[in-house]
């Protein structure tokens, strides 16, 4: 059993509030009117981290909250189903390979081609889309992200970051892109790629007419310097 952390404290505060509010049909703007709070303090920032631990900085806006959904303040420390041991359902295609956490404390879970040969070649600053011989099946509000493997990309073999959405049960695949002079062999079976699994948050779009100023305000690329 992993150790559950306040990261996991805050997004489970997040989520059950987001479970709650939708229940009533309400939208966090309307939430936050009612409570008269700012939208971005309904939520997971209700939780601070400190040196003398776990803060509560906004205790009374979760009471607050609580009021407003009809719902036991305490409800939104219960923890999700998933956050103990989370299953993702994976179907192999032919002769695919299960994705593998390579050592302890790995992000991701390295992903092997499965090609319909021995091996492909993919000339030089050119890119394929290689099969990774697995579907799944991600639980509501997590994606799964295709991210290349660092020893390839120092050697100039890299593949486009792809979103694999919770709705989506086809093929996983890769497109490898080659940035070498020369051609690069794939064999099946070859580790071609990382996948990371992430929750992600859904958000209520507002058009304004202006936004607020910050320091920065539209300054972009490059900004910095170098």
């Amino acid at each position: 059993m992993r150790r559950y952390t306040v990261d996991d404290l805050r997004y489970t505060v997040g989520q059950n509030i987001r479970k709650a509010r939708i229940e009533k049909g309400m939208t966090q703007i309307r939430l936050a009117e009612l409570c008269g709070m700012r939208a971005d303090k309904i939520g997971s920032q209700i939780i601070c981290n400190t040196e003398r631990g776990l803060h509560f900085p906004y205790l009374r806006n979760l009471t607050r909250i609580a009021d407003v959904l009809e719902v036991d303040v305490f409800s939104f420390f219960k923890k999700l189903d998933h956050e103990e041991n989370m299953d993702v359902k994976i179907k192999l295609v032919g002769n695919g390979m299960m994705p593998e956490y390579k050592r302890n404390g790995d992000a991701c879970l390295d992903c092997h081609a499965r090609l319909g040969a021995d091996r492909i070649c993919i000339p030089a600053h050119s890119r394929c889309l290689v099969n990774l011989g697995f579907c799944l099946e991600l639980p509501d509000g997590w994606e799964a992200v295709v991210r290349p493997r660092s020893g390839l990309s120092a050697s100039g073999i890299d593949n486009a970051i792809g979103t694999i959405d919770s709705n989506y049960r086809g093929e996983v695949k890769a497109c490898v892109i080659n940035n070498t002079d020369g051609a690069f062999d794939i064999a099946d079976g070859d580790r071609i790629c990382q996948l990371a699994i992430r929750r992600v948050e859904k958000v209520n779009l507002v058009q304004v007419d202006e936004l607020s100023d910050t320091g920065r305000g539209a300054s972009g690329f490059g900004s910095t310097g170098v």
